[in-house]
């Protein structure tokens, strides 16, 4: 089930790695957006409706998903630094405020991996089970928010427990 998926801890090790030239990001940028359009436009453009997934776009290695999976990474790699002025800023205006926002950050981040390892798993074998239309654009634009908040949860109780602690 996973060995597809180590490309993205693959592009993700190598892009965190080098410093990509600001016209290669400009194309990844550009590739990114179409990619991003390509696949939610299918499902709007569709005369069925619900809209059927197209599988064409859809799905986690379709190279639709890689290139914008890509120009994420490098776009928040490129606004990591001025999240970080941003909240410097706030912590010397507000202390307990700034810690906050950086408390939170860092458990998200400390989760990133648990989240990666999970999702697949609510994606793939969850959803379907309860039966939830993925077509829908509620689950289009809330389900992932969700399931995102749910595997932070999940990693959070997972790190908890002893024997199980470095698995995420």
């Amino acid at each position: 089930m996973g060995s597809g998926f180590v490309l993205f801890v693959i592009l993700g090790w190598i892009l965190s790695k080098n410093q990509i030239s600001n016209k290669y990001k400009l194309i990844f940028y550009l590739l990114g957006v179409i990619s991003f359009f390509l696949r939610f436009t299918s499902l709007m453009l569709s005369p069925e409706f619900p809209a059927p997934i197209n599988r064409l776009f859809s799905g986690y290695l379709n190279i639709t998903t890689v290139f914008y999976s890509v120009a994420i990474f490098i776009l928040v790699k490129d606004v990591s630094p001025l999240i970080e002025n941003l909240i410097n800023t706030i912590s010397r205006k507000n202390i307990a405020l700034g810690n906050m926002i950086l408390s939170g950050l860092v458990t998200i981040r400390d989760c990133s991996l648990g989240i990666y390892l999970l999702h697949a798993y609510f994606t793939s074998k969850l959803v379907p089970f309860l039966g939830v239309n993925t077509s829908s654009i509620y689950y289009r634009i809330f389900g992932a928010l969700l399931i995102v908040c749910v595997c932070c949860i999940l990693t959070l109780v997972i790190k908890k427990i002893p024997f199980l602690r470095h698995t995420v």
